[in-house]
């Protein structure tokens, strides 16, 4: 690739980054700091290709002694890999914030999924202890109940047995 073809590629994706919109996502990245990071990455690639420009522009200025520099050509042509590199950089952080924010969220269900279940478990102690009580409570009314039973009904036969001695009295 020449070096005008690769200084027209990376004009266009100059070009193409501030018009470029994207989908929205509940969970996402901050807007503003994306457009933010782009607007940097724009820069950047402004500021390589003025210089580009410059470069090509100033005539070349060749000392007899020094052989002519065959590499040069190759400079300019390194934003596209740059930006590619920007580009998978922007990307390789976006996995790892994602990334990042699954295992939070997943961290956080587990945490309240730990949570629900000790609440569930001492509740139902709770519970156990006060049905214990509860039924604690009735055994000893029952029991009250059968002596009062047994009580009564031994008052009644001590007035029956007092007024079957009356009627044989009298």
């Amino acid at each position: 690739m020449q070096m005008n073809e690769a200084m027209e590629q990376l004009k266009e994706l100059y070009d193409a980054i501030p018009s470029k919109e994207f989908k929205e996502k509940p969970i996402g990245y901050d807007k503003r700091e994306v457009d933010e990071y782009l607007d940097s990455v724009c820069d950047v690639m402004l500021n390589v290709i003025e210089a580009a420009q410059d470069q090509q522009s100033q005539p070349a200025v060749k000392p007899v002694a020094q052989p002519q520099p065959v590499a040069k050509p190759a400079v300019p042509a390194a934003p596209a890999p740059a930006a590619d590199s920007s580009v998978q950089e922007v990307l390789s952080l976006a996995v790892r914030l994602k990334n990042d924010i699954i295992s939070e969220a997943q961290a956080k269900a587990d945490t309240i999924v730990a949570d629900a279940e000790k609440q569930a478990r001492d509740r139902l102690g709770d519970l156990q202890g006060e049905q214990e009580r509860l039924q604690a409570q009735c055994d000893e009314l029952k029991q009250q109940i059968a002596d009062y039973k047994t009580r009564f009904a031994a008052m009644l036969k001590q007035q029956q047995d007092a007024m079957a001695a009356l009627s044989d009295i009298g």
